[in-house]
């Protein structure tokens, strides 16, 4: 993805090694960290390292929450980032609690208080999912759907998303139809020359999940470019929800 060459540098050797998952193309195999801690950086998450390396202060957390988030629309979640990375020395100050107060008026909350809470609260991770999730929809649904039917669809990225709001275990138990219409013949897979299209169905426990009251599921797409696809379920009720959509039109 390119916000990885973005956000992050690699340390140390790095090689490129075959995907024992994927067949296809070679990935890099090392470590990476994010740009914004290096010691080089003039980041503000790079300061606040700093600060509390000096001096552990919760009030210090404080002020950089407040002076982040009085900028509308920034992203702010470098705070707790910071206090969970100095989170054994708050815990042996005994300050866990006052850190809690800071992040209860945090625009980003349910996350925040996951990464400071986690390691007591074997349910704070449900919170964090439900924002992420959300958050991620938000995202997505600035993009109109190539299809509206039971589930709208998205195409992003080379990924398409199935999505639904308001949604139950129904909704996911019945498998996914999938057909793909290659631009080029040469691109459908052998013994499907009759039908035009390749077949990639899926289960829903394979690459969806359930969170925050949405069903969503994302299948990567092949790399060949397709004319046409269509997509739907066959539910267990006998329903059917289907829909088609031209690519690039």
């Amino acid at each position: 993805h390119p916000e990885l060459d973005q956000r992050y540098r690699t340390i140390g050797a790095m090689e490129f090694k075959q995907d024992l998952c994927n067949s296809r193309g070679v990935h890099l195999s090392g470590v990476w960290i994010r740009a914004d801690i290096l010691r080089t950086s003039e980041s503000a998450e790079r300061k606040l390292i700093d600060t509390l390396s000096s001096n552990l202060s919760v009030d210090a957390l404080r002020r950089e929450l407040g002076d982040c988030q009085s900028v509308a629309g920034d992203n702010c979640v470098y705070v707790a980032r910071t206090a969970y990375r100095f989170l054994p020395e708050f815990r042996d100050a005994g300050l866990v609690d006052e850190i809690n107060d800071v992040f209860s008026v945090s625009r980003t909350k349910d996350y925040d208080l996951y990464l400071i809470n986690g390691y007591r609260d074997g349910q704070a991770h449900q919170k964090a999912i439900e924002f992420i999730v959300n958050d991620w929809i938000a995202k997505v649904r600035l993009n109109e759907p190539v299809i509206r039917s039971a589930y709208e669809v998205f195409i992003r990225d080379g990924t398409l998303i199935y999505l639904k709001s308001g949604c139950n275990e129904s909704d996911g138990e019945a498998r996914f139809f999938l057909h793909l219409f290659p631009a080029d013949a040469g691109d459908i897979a052998d013994g499907r020359g009759q039908y035009g299209f390749n077949n990639f169905g899926f289960e829903f426990d394979d690459f969806g999940m359930m969170a925050g009251g949405h069903c969503f599921a994302a299948r990567r797409l092949p790399e060949y470019a397709s004319d046409r696809i269509r997509t739907g379920q066959f539910r267990e009720d006998g329903k059917l929800w289907q829909g088609e959509f031209w690519v690039g039109r």
